[in-house]
């Protein structure tokens, strides 16, 4: 559930101050990230629709969850004193 938040958190950043990150990087660097006469973009487009936002947020919490089943099956038929006794 972090690292759904998280990445919820830091691509909804990204996305929302693209253009900020755009120009910063060009600064740094001294290059024009996407020229216009080559790429036809004045800007990178980013746009946020919420319910896009809510489907990947949920299918990541619902595949974490179904990721984790098997290894807990599997730790679940261990002996915890069978399990202890080589460590």
């Amino acid at each position: 559930m972090a690292g759904t938040l998280a990445g919820l958190a830091l691509g909804l950043a990204f996305c929302l101050n693209i253009g900020a990150i755009q120009h910063f990087l060009e600064g740094l660097l001294g290059v024009q990230l996407f020229n216009s006469d080559v790429y036809m973009l004045d800007a990178i487009p980013a746009l946020v629709d919420p319910a896009d936002v809510t489907w990947v947020a949920v299918w990541s919490l619902l595949m974490s969850c179904v990721a984790s089943l098997p290894p807990s099956w599997t730790a679940s038929r261990i002996d915890p004193v069978e399990a202890l006794r080589y460590e």
